[in-house]
């Protein structure tokens, strides 16, 4: 499927831009990860509770914790390290701590 002719809006528009089709199919994938485990973290919520979901999403912390170091040992700016994946970290560790909280 050409994933550059499907879809209205940002795939689409992305596409006549200029940008490569596998920077679009990096996009999809990314976009279908991110519903995915969006999705999981919602089920555990409903079906397991807060005291699970907290659990959890101290666990999931240590993905972006990773992923800042990845950035910087592979020659990433300290911007995108620390701006993008470290903040996500202490996003998902402050709704870990509301969570307990619960």
């Amino acid at each position: 499927m050409n994933h550059a002719a499907s879809g209205a809006g940002g795939i689409t528009s992305f596409a006549f831009s200029g940008a490569s089709a596998s920077v679009i199919d990096s996009l999809v994938t990314i976009t279908i990860k991110g519903l995915r485990d969006g999705g999981y973290g919602l089920a555990l919520l409903a079906f397991a509770g807060p005291l699970a979901e907290a659990w959890f999403m101290l666990v999931v912390a240590l993905l972006p914790l990773g992923d800042t170091l990845v950035v910087l040992r592979n020659g990433g700016t300290r911007a995108v390290a620390f701006g993008v994946h470290f903040a996500t970290a202490v996003a998902v560790l402050l709704s870990a701590a509301l969570l307990f909280l619960v």
